[in-house]
């Protein structure tokens, strides 16, 4: 027997089945007592864009006409709209939750390493973490646009081909589009590995052009309404308002940054009639401003402000809490034990940190000696690191919240898990090491 061999001990079974289920349980009791929370001993009040979905959602059960502002894309309203009652709303947000957490521990493990615990860590750490689980309670669209893009990317990372998967593809491209306009420019990027591959320019067009059909009767009404062809027209809304932000004190606290976004909401609807006027004139407010600051001194401002509120420790579910900046506003979890609170933000601050020293680790390591590593589609490192880099640029300028960094979690968790990997990769080259000595 060779020293490797015998420093191998056998995994129990036992083991193995508990680490298999420790995720599914300890997720339950997370949801049980956000649930809990939520409910007890006073309902949570609804904060910003939820008051905006529900009122949307209530329009359309009752039979109103259905003209949604174009600074939101209407998906997430009409799910809103066709569940019915809260409970089964929110028990299915938990199901897309945990079907998303599958997708992406596939993703993973066909990227990551073979043999390494990191997977398992990772997937512990996507089913627990708090401020994650929040959302499928919430009513911002956030849980469904994980799941298409999970569903995306497990799809093209698994390398399913055949043209049943490249419908389903191009279906939850027209989702994500639907649900959150993040993904557009991205597409292309998106898209490279898939267009490399033998017959991939014809899969990649055919993906492209369902999503384009899919979509095409909402840009068409929205061209006819709001003169402007497209699902939804946020940018430059949201980068006025980022700019704005950056000008303005880092350390704004949420009823600042609230009152700003409705300050400019209000100014932004009224000063037209069509959504391609309003945003002509905000993109000649835009330029006006950059001219009379100067570009420097608009990048020094916005890199200043707006990374420190992107990665701020904070989360839309600590800030719900008694304390938190929404809880001050009078919105989030009313009257939740201070000890209990105490808990939710310690774990989700412990958590937090976690994710992004692994995902530090595993960027450096990437960068520093991952040629040398033999890993299946390598390539979609580089996809993944690039997602980083497109929101880190977005979020540069744009306006920021916490929430934004729940559509960064498959990246930051896959770098963690990688971080894990080459550790744990050196740990066991030195037990080698250590073993033939």
């Amino acid at each position: 027997m060779t020293p490797e061999a015998g420093n191998r001990q056998p995994r129990l079974p036992n083991v193995e089945r508990t680490e298999r289920y420790l995720p599914i349980l300890v997720g339950l009791a997370v949801h049980a007592l956000l649930t809990v929370i939520a409910l007890w001993p006073a309902a949570r009040r609804p904060f910003g864009d939820e008051r905006t979905y529900r009122a949307a959602a209530e329009a359309l059960r009752s039979g109103e006409p259905f003209s949604p502002d174009l600074l939101w894309p209407p998906l997430y309203a009409r799910l809103l709209a066709w569940i019915p009652g809260e409970a089964l709303l929110t028990g299915l947000q938990v199901a897309a939750l945990a079907a998303a957490i599958v997708l992406l521990r596939g993703v993973l493990a066909r990227l990551l390493p073979q043999g390494t615990q990191s997977v398992r860590y990772a997937t512990l750490w996507l089913a627990t973490y708090p401020p994650l689980a929040a959302f499928a309670h919430y009513r911002w669209p956030e849980v469904p646009h994980l799941l298409w893009f999970s569903g995306i990317l497990w799809i093209l990372i698994t390398g399913r081909r055949s043209w049943p998967w490249m419908v389903l593809l191009g279906a939850l491209v027209a989702l994500a589009l639907a649900t959150k306009s993040l993904l557009g420019p991205f597409l292309p990027v998106l898209l490279w590995p898939l267009a490399r591959e033998p017959k991939g320019l014809q899969r990649v067009a055919a993906v492209a052009g369902l999503a384009f059909l899919l979509l095409l009767p909402t840009m068409l009404e929205n061209a006819r309404r709001e003169g402007r062809f497209a699902v939804a027209s946020s940018a430059a809304f949201n980068l006025w308002v980022g700019l704005n932000e950056g000008a303005a004190d880092s350390g704004e606290d949420a009823s600042g940054a609230v009152s700003l976004v409705v300050r400019e909401a209000r100014t932004y609807r009224a000063s037209a009639a069509t959504a391609a006027e309003r945003d002509r004139i905000l993109w000649r407010k835009i330029r006006s401003f950059v001219r009379q600051r100067g570009l420097a001194t608009v990048l020094r401002d916005q890199v200043s402000s707006q990374y420190g509120r992107l990665f701020a420790p904070g989360s839309f579910l600590t800030d719900q809490l008694p304390g938190g900046a929404i809880a001050e506003l009078g919105a989030g979890y009313r009257q939740t034990p201070a000890g209990l609170a105490w808990i939710l933000r310690f774990v989700s601050w412990g958590m937090y940190l976690a994710l992004l020293v692994g995902a530090a680790v595993g960027l450096v390591g990437w960068l520093w000696k991952g040629r040398g590593l033999s890993l299946v589609q390598r390539r979609w490192w580089w996809v993944l690191g690039l997602f980083l880099v497109y929101n880190l640029g977005l979020f540069l300028v744009l306006h920021v919240k916490t929430r934004y960094r729940i559509q960064m979690l498959p990246a930051l968790v896959f770098f963690a898990a990688l971080g894990g990997a080459l550790l744990d990769r050196n740990a066991t080259s030195s037990d080698r090491a250590a073993a033939s000595t």
